[in-house]
């Protein structure tokens, strides 16, 4: 499991092996969903 921050423009990075795991690339989308109250999922959309 990898620890990420929101920044200050309220954004997150993708850790590039996460990336990689998934075939992400910049021009992708994603849904996030929550999960609980600090859970959330991000999955690629299809």
């Amino acid at each position: 499991m990898k620890t990420i921050m929101l920044s200050s423009k309220n954004q997150i990075v993708v850790p590039s092996a996460v990336r990689k795991k998934m075939s992400a690339s910049s021009a992708d989308r994603f849904i996030v969903a929550k999960i609980t109250a600090t859970e959330a999922m991000l999955r690629k959309e299809p």
